[in-house]
């Protein structure tokens, strides 16, 4: 088994979220999801926000992630996000006031539009976590 794992580390800029070794990860890239195996070719890529799933370690098995960057190279992924969230640190009534709140919010311009998407999306990502 040990064969088959690798090392994952997940920072902010206040902590070390989360050092275990894991056998697979699913990464919310920017674009989509990315699957990461040990042996995987090294890779480079913008997060965007998304759940990061992992398989083989101890808790947490899956963390919400707010952007940011993850490096895959040498079978060990390293992630720096802004902001990374177990499912217990998610109060979800707190989490859906804010989805209501960016709902109702009327965005008048192009800068206020992209920020009512981005909360909404980072309150529905966080309520599919809890």
């Amino acid at each position: 088994m040990a064969d088959k794992t690798f090392s994952c580390t997940v920072l902010t800029p206040e902590r070390t979220v989360l050092n275990a070794e894991v056998t697979s990860a699913v990464i919310p890239a920017h674009d989509g999801e990315v699957g990461i195996l040990r042996g995987r070719a090294p890779l480079l890529c913008r997060l965007g926000i998304g759940i990061l799933k992992l398989e083989g370690c101890p808790d947490p098995k899956r963390l919400y992630l707010d952007s940011g960057f993850a490096e895959v190279a040498n079978n060990k992924i390293t992630i720096l996000t802004e902001n990374a969230l177990t499912p217990q640190q998610i109060d979800k009534l707190e989490v859906q006031a804010a989805l209501n709140e960016a709902q109702n919010r009327t965005a008048t311009s192009q800068v206020e539009q992209e920020k009512r998407q981005k909360d909404l999306a980072r309150c529905k990502k966080k309520l599919e976590l809890v």
